[in-house]
């Protein structure tokens, strides 16, 4: 995959994602937290420090969320970046992962064993009730993550990943490497967010180099990442 791949799928994203903010310019109807927002699932992925212009962003989001309870916020404590995410969140502890997990395991540990990685040309792109920051991966991270993905694909965790990705119309492996910022338990963002997006649109957030990707069990904003594996 090459970056201009990435780029095009980023523009896509924006574009649609403008034009629902133009056919809907109220937040629409409740529709609550995502499902398991509080249960675990799995994913790779590398918590970091944000940088001070990253700071700036997530400021001015806790500003608005003081005063708009709807807007879901990524703790500054679990800033992260999404490697690769493998099932969504069905557990309540440890105890009930399936005994598959030693599959994983064994494919991150000789995949992803001291792979510092980094992402660039950082930036804001929007959703119909969600903001990202998503950048642009060097090309050894895209070549890996697709070996972790094809290794998964002919693994015990295929079901999973049908759940996540193919019944609900995404590609695997996934286009985007990007961040959730923060997600409205409304249809639709607020005006308040809408402006935030349109202020920051044009920034580049520049590059962040990241530790070797660890496999958790996490929650929605992985506030809790429990490791399962981490090729230091």
């Amino acid at each position: 995959m090459r970056s201009e791949i990435i780029e095009d799928e980023y523009l896509r994203m924006t574009t649609e994602a403008l034009a629902e903010w133009a056919r809907h310019p109220g937040v629409g109807k409740a529709i609550g937290r995502p499902e398991g927002y509080d249960r675990l699932g799995i994913s790779i992925g590398s918590t970091y420090p944000p940088t001070a212009p990253i700071v700036e962003l997530l400021l001015d989001l806790e500003r608005l969320a003081t005063t708009d309870l709807s807007l879901l916020l990524i703790p500054r404590h679990s800033t992260h970046f999404t490697f690769l995410a493998i099932a969504g969140h069905h557990w309540d502890d440890l105890n009930e992962l399936p005994p598959e997990t030693n599959e994983l395991t064994e494919l991150v540990a000789r995949c992803l064993s001291n792979f510092p990685w980094r992402l660039n040309a950082l930036r804001i792109i929007p959703g119909r009730n969600y903001l990202l920051l998503a950048g642009v991966p060097e090309e050894r991270s895209i070549r890996m993550r697709a070996l972790v993905a094809e290794g998964l694909k002919s693994s015990s965790w295929k079901g999973y990943l049908e759940k996540r990705y193919e019944q609900r119309g995404y590609p695997f492996p996934p286009l985007i490497w990007h961040t959730t910022l923060c997600r409205s338990s409304q249809e639709y963002l607020p005006e308040t967010v809408r402006n935030l997006y349109h202020r920051y649109r044009d920034k580049n957030f520049g590059g962040v180099d990241l530790e070797t990707p660890r496999l958790c069990a996490i929650n929605y904003d992985w506030s809790t990442a429990l490791e399962l594996f981490h090729g230091k």
